[in-house]
């Protein structure tokens, strides 16, 4: 399949916190995926790594599409009307509609290039359905809770959370070949939520989402990448955000009997050591032949003395790698 994002060899931290440590990641073209990890692992450096508004401190990420992507929280100025925010999420399509203007206005007299880039624009404005955009922003603002809302107010006047659900609507209304979004139902009630669910599971372009919320993970997510904080690594999962659940379950399953295994041993090397302490103990205690003690007690000492060196060696070694 093609790949629509690559990153090779990336680390990347604030100050002395280091968050992620030569990562290797690939995303191919179609396919849904969540990010998960404890908070502060780095999901939501990640997400901005992937949409190239953040460059890593080493190796490379690159990413083949157009992107459309949703910080926590927007960075669109409070002075924007709504309809300001609206035509900047469509710019890219305005200047295709400009272009195909001004080319339909001379095809009369067009040259065999001004055709083929015609039909070529044309063909990439239907397949953005740039036909419907203006329905589609209407559509995503009812449902997201905006119905009716006049495009001539300022982000400012709005609520926090009106703000974002603008952003949001914005982000989807020129369909991406990539959507990356950071907690997109953060300000949704439940009929935007299960809006939203659904609009994405029928994306037919990439998505990466970085969402706690489970139900939209089970529904939109084929693949799980998880963010380890400890490893500053990511690690993947197939089969759905249960199949995830499920890995999981197993991965700390094997944990725990790797754990007990490791206590039994623990256990067995400790009184190996108390025994062959104790015999060497024993035998320095018998006096019937002075002579052919020290002989046989020097020769014994020196192999049970390595015994249990050996033994106390596999103790430290079972104690320092749990």
């Amino acid at each position: 399949m093609t790949e629509h994002l690559n990153l090779s060899g990336v680390s990347h931290g604030y100050g002395d916190r280091q968050l992620l440590d030569g990562i290797g990641l690939v995303i191919t073209a179609g396919e849904h995926v969540a990010i998960v990890g404890e908070n502060g692992a780095g999901k939501s450096t990640l997400l901005r790594i992937l949409a190239g508004l953040e460059a890593p401190d080493e190796g490379t990420a690159v990413s083949h599409g157009r992107v459309g992507y949703l910080a926590q929280t927007h960075g669109l100025p409070e002075s924007f009307t709504v309809g300001a925010a609206v035509d900047a999420s469509l710019a890219s399509l305005r200047g295709l509609e400009a272009e195909l203007d001004r080319l339909e206005a001379g095809l009369a007299d067009a040259e065999d290039d001004d055709l083929e880039t015609y039909g070529r624009l044309q063909t990439e404005y239907q397949l953005r359905e740039g036909y419907a955009a203006e329905s589609r922003v209407e559509a995503a603002l009812d449902r997201l809770g905006l119905g009716g809302l006049d495009r001539k107010r300022t982000l400012g006047s709005l609520s926090g959370g009106e703000q974002e659900r603008v952003a949001l609507a914005c982000v989807l209304a020129d369909p991406a070949d990539i959507l990356l979004l950071d907690e997109p139902t953060n300000h949704l009630d439940a009929r935007g939520t299960a809006w939203l669910e659904d609009r994405l599971a029928a994306h037919r372009g990439t998505v990466v989402v970085v969402s706690h919320d489970r139900v939209l993970l089970r529904k939109v997510a084929s693949t799980v990448i998880e963010v380890d904080a400890e490893r500053r690594a990511v690690t993947r999962y197939g089969n759905g955000y249960d199949g995830y659940l499920r890995e999981k379950a197993a991965e700390r399953q094997r944990w725990v009997q790797q754990y007990h295994e490791w206590i039994d041993a623990m256990d067995a090397e400790q009184r190996q050591a108390d025994t062959v302490a104790g015999k060497m103990g024993y035998a320095r205690q018998r006096d019937n032949d002075k002579v052919g003690f020290d002989f046989k007690a020097g020769t014994w000492q020196k192999a049970a003395s390595s015994k249990v060196r050996n033994a106390q060696e596999r103790l430290r070694r079972l104690e320092a790698s749990p």
